[in-house]
Order: C-alpha cells, then structure tokens, then sequence
C-alpha cells in the first residue's frame, strides 16, 4: 500500500466519519440547514481532495458532448414514460413552492451539493484510476451520505422496514452512484454533473408528479441508471475501439427496444393500478395447482357475483393477499353476497366471509418460477 491509497483510504474515513456525526448528531440540532452543512463539508472534501490528488482535466471532448446527448435523450424518455403513465394512475402534488424565490430557494442548496459532490468523486478517481478498489469505496461512501441525506431513519425498527429501506431507497441510490462513478471514470464531470442535476431537482420544479408505487418507483430507479450505463458503454467502447463516436445503431437496437418493453410490461403488472396485477406465491398453500415461487395474474375487474365454487382468487386479510381456491357461495346474514376460501393443500377452510370489499381479484394463469427470487431473498432476509 502506497502514499496514495493511504491518502484516498483517510479522505474516505473522513467522510464516513462526518456522515455519522451528521445522522448521530447535527441532524437533530441543524436539520434546518442540512443542504448547508454537507455543501460546506463537501467544498471541503474537494479542496483536500484537490490537494491529494490533483486535478486532471478530462480531453475526450466528442465522447463526452455524445454521451451528454444520450443522458438528455434517455432522461426525456423516463419523464415522458412516467409522466404518460400517471394520465391511467393520477399525479400528487408536492409540497414545495413553486415561485422563482421558491425554486430558488429549495434547489440551490441542492445544486450546489451535488456540484461539489460531483467535482470530489472526478477528482477522487482520476487521482486513482488504477486502483479499482477505492473507486468502489468512494461510490458505497458517496451513496451512504445521499442516503443520510434525504431519508428519515426514525421509523425503522424490524425486518421489513429494514427490507423495505434497502428496496426503496439503498438499491436505487448506490445504482444511482454506480453510473455516476462510471461517467466520472471514463467521461469526466460534465455528464454525472448533469445527470445527477437533473434527476435530484425536477421535483422542484415541476409541482405534481405521477402517483406511482413506491416499489415502481424503486425498480425504475434501479433500471434508469442500468440503461444509461448500457448505451454508454457502447458508445464509449465505440470511441476506443476507434470506430465512429456518434450515433449510430449499436447504441440503440432491437434488442433494446424487446427488453424495455418486457421491463415495461412488467412494471406496469407489478404496480397493480391497472386491470392486471402480477402477485408473486410466498407460499405452498395451493400445491400442487400454484406453488411456491411461482406468479400468478389477476384479473382486478371481476366481482364476487360473477365467481363461481371452483375459482381461485386473491383478496386481503389483515394487511396480506391470500390466493386460494373458494369453496362456498352464498348470501351472509346482511345480504350480501360472500365466499369462502380453502387452499389445495390445507386440510380446513380458511372460515372467511369474502365479499368486494376483500376481493383483490380472480387468478387467470400462473407463470412457473417467476417469483422464486424474490421468494428466496424475502425468506433470506425474515
């Protein structure tokens, strides 16, 4: 180990340090002046950093202006996407104000940070291209002081609030940092600046934004960055490999166009604001008709009226989705029409009253194994 990655190793144990001082104890105290604090910390970090490691400015001007092009072009995309879906599931208002002071006043801090952020990570992996390891440190260190930065860890206290935090916020923040450190490495500061900019302050300008499923927005924070990373790798291998920069039709193909719209299917089945929704089996109560680690689809628009003995369904009880076959039809004592379940491998009823307001939906197919993953990993993780 050389003087060099003992100097990158303290520059990352120092921001390690000060990001948990800022969660353990200036949170509570200087919440009100968060963006401030850590903008401050990091101007900071970059004239350290700039001290350490120097600052080599980064040539590759035609690369760099296409790639620019691209983050615009596939950043549009998602915007016109999700924004085109929130016409079928609705749009909420945020809670920012929308005059020129307002928007001022809520993003500047956040420009400034991200500024800043993005000057010490280019720094930081010019200063060590060859030493892939600390590269990845910084990327895990710079994703914990995003994460520190914009969630709220009061309310977490057991295993599905951990699963839920790690789905919903750690996951897509270090995908997010895992492209950004790409760009940084090969491209420099310009297209990370402008992709992190653009992803973090939109909010603040645009006062309603698609009404979206937590998890959806989650998968679709991991899948943005994943498909910037593959276009600009391509364009970036084209640069290297001598071939034409620009455009062409390696950067975008049929290929690309098959597996975005199979992603987009699935997210809009997982989401369950439509007809369909895809549910995932947690468990072997239905063997050997549905098993465990399989998915099945339901079809939301079918009433209690119109299911007969014999049908499989979906419907909540207590917070779950219980998916099993109903064994009895008839009118309860208020009048209204109710079924009761069983599933395939159980021995009793499930002795429920069912009506619409319980029903999620009737099961239409099952795809084998499609599910297992995600079966394994909640199991892993409970």
């Amino acid at each position: 180990m050389n003087q060099r990655d003992i100097r990158g190793i303290i520059l990352l144990i120092v921001m390690t340090l000060f990001t948990i001082i800022y969660r353990t104890i200036l949170i509570n105290h200087f919440s009100h002046i968060s963006y401030a604090l850590i903008s401050a910390f990091m101007i900071l970090m970059v004239f350290i950093a700039f001290l350490l490691f120097g600052y080599k400015k980064c040539k590759i001007n035609n690369i760099k202006r296409n790639v620019t092009i691209l983050v615009f072009i596939v950043t549009t995309i998602y915007f016109i996407g999700i924004y085109g879906i929130g016409i079928l599931t609705g749009y909420k208002t945020t809670n920012f104000e929308y005059s020129i002071k307002g928007v001022f006043d809520s993003s500047f801090g956040l420009i400034v940070y991200i500024a800043c952020a993005e000057f010490l990570r280019y720094i930081f992996i010019s200063g060590n291209r060859d030493k892939k390891y600390l590269i990845v440190l910084f990327t895990i260190v710079a994703t914990l002081i995003e994460i520190n930065l914009t969630l709220d860890f009061s309310n977490i206290g057991g295993i599905v609030s951990i699963f839920n935090l790690i789905t919903k916020a750690i996951l897509p923040a270090f995908a997010k940092n895992l492209l950004l450190s790409y760009l940084s490495y090969n491209l420099g500061v310009v297209p990370p600046l402008i992709y992190n900019i653009i992803m973090s302050i939109y909010m603040f300008v645009i006062p309603v934004f698609p009404n979206l499923n937590d998890y959806v927005v989650s998968l679709l924070g991991i899948l943005l960055p994943y498909a910037i990373y593959i276009f600009a790798s391509r364009m970036i291998g084209e640069y290297y490999d001598k071939t034409t920069p620009e455009f062409n039709h390696r950067v975008f193909n049929v290929v690309d166009i098959v597996i975005g719209f199979i992603v987009l299917v699935l997210v809009i089945f997982i989401s369950g604001y439509f007809r369909f929704q895809l549910i995932g089996i947690a468990s072997g109560s239905m063997y050997p008709s549905i098993k465990k680690g399989d998915a099945v689809m339901v079809d939301k628009k079918q009433k209690i009226e119109d299911l007969k003995v014999g049908d499989i369904i979906a419907y909540r009880k207590d917070d779950r989705i219980i998916i099993h076959r109903i064994v009895s039809k008839e009118m309860n004592q208020d009048g209204i029409i109710a079924v009761d379940t069983k599933g395939d491998a159980n021995n009793t009823n499930d002795n429920v009253e069912v009506t619409d307001n319980e029903l999620v939906g009737k099961i239409t197919f099952t795809i084998p194994y499609l599910a297992w993953p995600t079966v394994w990993l909640t199991e892993r993780i409970g």
